[in-house]
């Protein structure tokens, strides 16, 4: 390859035109309004689940590791979530044999609910589901957004916006205070929308209830991956780091490290809801 192509692929990719706040902002709903369909996206999908969680004491050191490995597979109708590792190593046949014995139960009792289910009608979503979605979706609404460039990544273009907190901006509840303190970046991909990757922290302590209620401690941190796996948009990483304290009483610094990986298409025969 000669210099010239070497340069040109080195070069920033250029921004569209004709575009403000406005267009911004309505990107940005779009692309949390995705973000909502995680879960129905991640059911299509088998995979494995590695999911590290370390505490920390006040010097920084690790108290506490623990970490689970879990593999999304078919079972007959449904698809269950087997645990296949601790800490890193296989667990034991022991275990193996209780988890079968119990995924057996479970599958079960899963069918006589979907039997049930059929006979009132189509199974609403949970309140906690809708939550979930609503705090995703004030993501646009309570951040002012600003494209700082692009970057390709796996080959496809993508956005970066800068965010930070919307002058004005009024939480719905307490929960929401949250995005007062937060700034970050975002990555948009180009094509389709959807979010690529985030990276936020924490600028200022967040108190809720004067302190007394909860506290977010400067400084903690939220990171996601998000790739295009067989063609379904599905977080490949996950990684929160948070010193809070809550009700005065127990305070914690954490952090919890999710990768997800093999990822396959779920059989078409599959048409059951996630069984754990």
């Amino acid at each position: 390859m000669g210099l010239l192509p070497i340069l040109l692929l080195a070069l920033p990719l250029p921004l569209p035109a004709n575009d403000g706040p406005e267009q911004w902002k309505a990107l940005m709903q779009k692309s949390v309004d995705l973000l909502t369909n995680t879960d129905a996206n991640q059911a299509k999908l088998l995979f494995i689940k590695r999911r590290e969680v370390q505490e920390f004491d006040g010097d920084g050191k690790v108290k506490t590791r623990k970490v689970i490995t879990t593999a999304r597979e078919p079972y007959e109708d449904a698809v269950v979530t087997r645990v296949i590792a601790r800490d890193d190593k296989p667990i034991t046949e022991e275990e193996r044999a209780q988890q079968e014995e119990n995924i057996r139960r479970t599958v079960a009792e899963w069918r006589a609910r979907e039997q049930a289910q059929a006979a009132v009608g189509p199974k609403k979503p949970t309140e906690k589901a809708n939550e979930t979605n609503r705090m995703i979706r004030e993501f646009a609404n309570a951040l002012d957004y600003k494209p700082v460039g692009m970057e390709t990544i796996d080959g496809r273009p993508a956005r970066i916006f800068d965010f930070q907190p919307r002058p004005g901006y009024k939480p719905p509840s307490m929960k929401y205070r949250i995005f007062e303190k937060m700034r970050g970046k975002v990555w948009i991909d180009q094509e389709s929308a959807e979010v690529v990757r985030v990276d936020a922290e924490m600028f200022e302590d967040l108190n809720v209830g004067f302190g007394v209620v909860g506290h977010v401690g400067k400084g903690s941190t939220f990171k996601m991956e998000r790739r295009r796996m067989a063609g379904i948009w599905v977080p490949v990483r996950e990684q929160i780091r948070i010193q809070a304290r809550l009700m005065l009483v127990k305070s914690f610094r954490q952090e919890i490290l999710n990768t997800f990986s093999e990822f396959k298409p779920r059989p078409g025969k599959t048409e059951a809801a996630l069984v754990q």
